[in-house]
């Protein structure tokens, strides 16, 4: 395991029992078995390791969503309910969503990752997406891609951010906000 992942996965395992103020870098240098200098030299400042804490973890999570659409590669209404599904799930049970959605103290400072300095991480994220709707069905044009993904991506954030929100949106309910924009677009453009 490289030292930056060692560095990360005591970031999450700190952020999981005490929340996101309590994460101190020499919290996570401890945790982690390194010299703060080594933790410095890694990511040179809390904020960084935070932005890269997110970033890796937003990838797991559309690591998960990649995996749902693979498996359902011929129905795309299954493919986008199950992308969903999987991430809504994972998200509820994933210690970064909710140190962001608790009211715990730091949690405006995660928050402000994903909405005003939060490019980086909605970018990695819709850019991945995008390219896992072009590998699963090649009749979608780049750009149908890219805005599916962006739409998707914003909305899985929206919704997950806000869990006790309206109950009946699900997985499929977000999927038939989705599927009518994709099949239109694999429609115009069949194989």
């Amino acid at each position: 395991m490289s030292t930056d992942d060692r560095l990360l996965n005591a970031t999450g395992r700190i952020l999981a029992e005490v929340g996101w103020a309590q994460v101190t870098m020499a919290a996570v240098a401890s945790a982690a078995d390194v010299s703060r200098q080594t933790l410095y030299k890694r990511f040179g400042s809390r904020g960084e390791l935070a932005e890269a804490y997110v970033l890796r973890e937003s990838g797991r999570l559309v690591a998960v969503v990649d995996g749902a659409i693979a498996a359902r590669a011929d129905d795309p209404r299954a493919a986008i309910t199950a992308a969903f599904d999987v991430f809504l799930a994972a998200a509820a049970e994933h210690p970064l969503v909710r140190a962001i959605v608790g009211e715990g103290e730091g949690a405006d400072e995660l928050l402000e990752l994903f909405t005003i300095r939060g490019r980086s991480v909605l970018d990695a994220a819709a850019d991945h997406l995008a390219t896992r709707l072009r590998t699963t069905w090649p009749a979608l044009s780049r750009d149908a891609a890219d805005i599916a993904a962006e739409i998707a991506v914003r909305l899985a954030i929206s919704v997950a951010a806000l869990p006790d929100g309206p109950a009946h949106l699900n997985g499929a309910r977000l999927a038939d906000a989705m599927v009518p924009f994709l099949e239109r677009e694999l429609a115009a453009n069949p194989q």
